[in-house]
């Protein structure tokens, strides 16, 4: 049974990556009408995915393996 901690995590991992395959799929099919909108989009992804690592370091230091 999943706790409400691990449901959330679960559920904002889930959203996150969703988020980053629209920002990949946009992208992928040449819909960026400018450089400036392409590297936005491209930072979203990076943020995005920096939020992962965050989560995961979160987690880490929680469970006591990271100070």
């Amino acid at each position: 049974m999943m706790t409400t901690k691990h449901h959330f995590e679960y559920e904002l991992r889930r959203m996150i990556q969703g988020r980053i395959e629209e920002i990949c799929a946009h992208l992928g099919n040449g819909s960026a009408k400018t450089l400036e909108e392409y590297q936005h989009k491209v930072g979203m992804v990076a943020g995005l995915r920096s939020v992962v690592e965050y989560i995961d370091e979160a987690n880490a230091i929680i469970d006591g393996k990271r100070e």
